[in-house]
């Protein structure tokens, strides 16, 4: 055999075999990196050895949906619900870690009763308080379309006494005369019947309008 071809294809074939090996390599190290880590970096903290509910199951019953032992936080967002054992494998050197040491970690609870006004509720949610402009009263008509026709007639005179942006403000009373109760009306904003939000915004375009019943109101 020719010495010099020996010797170049003994060469290739080192080669080859070296880049072969560091691919094995390359890829066992990616391997070793868990799915969570390569899409978010090491979690800011682990939470272990607990009972993690999800409240997955969105249905009306009374399943709390699966229990995790653990869980990883990276920005303020959950990103892993696993095992002690896996939740481990995505802390970092500069991960906090917390031992619930059996305890029950839930999901935060929303109060679904808040007051939209007066607090910070309504400017998270872009809702502008009723703080200008002009509040209006009117008397429950006998049935729902003449409790309709105050209102509007209240809004409309009201536009002739505000500035554009400003809020009218229209609270509506129970009419005993005619036995159209405080609740009657209730009902019928409950269930957007009586001044609905495109109606209001045909009304006054240029202006927010709310009218409301004791706690409850429509707004356009």
């Amino acid at each position: 055999m020719n010495i010099p071809r020996a010797v170049a294809m003994w060469n290739l074939g080192i080669g080859l075999a070296a880049a072969l090996l560091g691919a094995a390599a390359l890829a066992r190290a990616q391997g070793s990196v868990p799915l969570e880590v390569g899409q978010h970096g090491y979690a800011d903290s682990i939470f272990v050895n607990g009972k993690i509910v999800s409240m997955e199951d969105q249905g009306y019953n009374n399943n709390p949906g699966r229990i995790y032992e653990a869980m990883a936080v990276k920005g303020g967002r959950i990103i892993a619900l696993n095992t002690t054992a896996y939740i481990r494998t995505l802390a970092g050197p500069s991960t906090q870690v917390y031992d619930l040491g059996g305890m029950t970690v839930i999901p935060g609870l929303i109060d679904t009763h808040n007051h939209n006004f007066g607090g910070q509720v309504g400017p998270t949610m872009g809702i502008r308080a009723p703080n200008n402009g002009i509040q209006v009263r009117v008397e429950a008509g006998r049935d729902m379309e003449a409790t309709r026709l105050r209102v509007e007639n209240a809004i409309r005179d009201s536009l002739t006494k505000v500035n554009p942006g400003e809020w009218i403000s229209v609270g509506i009373g129970e009419n005993e005369q005619e036995g159209i109760s405080a609740n009657r009306i209730f009902s019928w904003v409950v269930r957007g019947e009586l001044e609905p939000k495109d109606r209001l915004t045909r009304l006054a375009p240029n202006n927010p309008v709310i009218v409301q019943q004791a706690s409850r109101a429509t707004m356009n």
